[in-house]
Order: C-alpha cells, then sequence, then structure tokens
C-alpha cells in the first residue's frame, strides 16, 4: 500500500559526466494488488 518508486540502473558510462548517477525509475505498470479474507465461527 505505500507508494514507494522502483529506480532504475545507475549510469555505467565511465567517460560521462553522470556515472553513477541513477536518473530516473523503472516503468513497472500498473500495481497488483492481491487481498484475502478468512471467517471462521
Amino acid at each position: 500500500m505505500t507508494n514507494t518508486p522502483q529506480f532504475g540502473r545507475a549510469n555505467t558510462d565511465i567517460s560521462s559526466p553522470n556515472f553513477g548517477v541513477v536518473t530516473g525509475t523503472t516503468n513497472v505498470g500498473p500495481r497488483n494488488v492481491q487481498m484475502g479474507l478468512r471467517v471462521q465461527y
């Protein structure tokens, strides 16, 4: 139920000034939720 982002991969190009920087999030699609109910009496 939390709104936790899924971070993308870090930049691995050594010659880039953004080396090691995570610049975005991954596109994981819609959230999947599963609920269950158990009734005993």
